[in-house]
């Protein structure tokens, strides 16, 4: 089965890696809750919070993102009976690194792929892929005005439990409760 998947903040912790660069870099205190645009804002600024994401998405930073838990092991367990697809919202310079990321932790994939800021719709779309799994409630209400087949997956997370889901997703805890959707969607 062909699966798209998103990188930062599903397969990588770009919520932590920000609330360490913020920290690092101009002492200010975010949590995961409020890495994302809406809850940074007010605390540092756009111009700031624009900085904090070409540093951590555009350079080596992003190799040294950790893991969502249990992301790489349930990555090696899918990749050995599906074809996995990296859809992700970063720019093409800021694909190599998370390009880079992936082979640092031996995850093989059949494509990445940039949409440069875009919406992920038609790039999941073209690849034939049966589900998305994202972290993003505005991407994935992106899909909610297109005539697809694509199951969507939201990973829960503290910045975006507050968010409005759309009644067709599916909203799961972890990696574990993806793999078994997978394993639903596989036998259907």
């Amino acid at each position: 089965m062909r699966i798209a998947l998103d990188f930062d903040g599903t397969i990588a912790d770009a919520a932590s890696a920000k609330v360490r660069y913020a920290k690092e870099r101009w002492g200010i205190e975010l949590t995961p809750a409020t890495s994302m645009r809406p809850g940074a804002l007010p605390l540092m600024g756009a111009e700031r919070y624009e900085q904090m994401i070409r540093d951590v998405f555009g350079t080596q930073l992003s190799v040294e993102m950790d893991p969502m838990p249990g992301s790489i092991e349930a990555l090696e367990r899918l990749q050995r009976r599906h074809d996995l697809n990296i859809v992700t919202a970063r720019f093409d310079h800021e694909g190599v690194f998370a390009g880079q990321w992936l082979a640092k932790h031996s995850i093989r994939v059949g494509s990445l792929t940039p949409t440069n800021r875009g919406a992920k719709v038609e790039h999941c779309v073209n690849l034939g892929a049966k589900v998305l799994f994202e972290d993003s409630v505005s991407e994935l209400a992106h899909f909610d005005d297109h005539n697809h087949a694509i199951a969507m997956a939201l990973l829960e997370t503290p910045y975006n439990a507050t968010e409005e889901r759309a009644s067709g997703w599916h909203v799961l805890p972890d990696w574990a409760a993806f793999e078994g959707l997978v394993e639903r969607l596989s036998e259907s």
